[in-house]
């Protein structure tokens, strides 16, 4: 599994694939994985999102403890700025550029950070979202 960036929509589904396979991501996810800042708590959103957005998968909801137990973070960790293809794609340590159709068609939006590295691609939906560590 390749983990692109630290946001909580994108990193919490680690849990349910623990054991079935390595977790891959650049520093910046490993730095920031679910970690709790003053305006937002990742797990808190999780758990207020999850009613919502998917009723039934409400019973299948961890307790804090247990999903911080293991929250299956990566296993490897790029620190370097060298790509690693997948899906057509592009992992660079600042993010995703699209380079070929994702698995799945992607919604619009910025993808990346916005210094020229991603060529104007579109996906991911993030465009109002950047955050500073992302955009370091």
């Amino acid at each position: 599994m390749i983990n692109t960036e630290h946001h909580v929509d994108h990193i919490f589904g680690n849990y349910f694939f623990t054991g079935a396979g390595q977790v891959v991501h650049h520093q910046g996810v490993y730095d920031n994985f679910m970690t709790v800042y003053p305006e937002l708590d990742p797990f808190v959103y999780a758990a207020e999102a999850i009613p919502v957005d998917d009723p039934d998968g409400t019973a299948l909801f961890p307790d804090r403890h247990e999903y911080y137990r293991n929250p299956n973070k990566g296993t490897i960790v790029r620190v370097d700025s060298s790509e690693m293809r997948a899906w057509g794609g592009s992992l660079t340590h600042e993010g995703m550029r699209a380079l070929g159709a994702p698995a799945a068609p992607a919604p619009a939006g910025r993808l990346g950070p916005d210094d020229g590295t991603d060529d104007g691609a579109t996906a991911g939906g993030h465009e109002d979202e950047r955050d500073p560590v992302q955009a370091r």
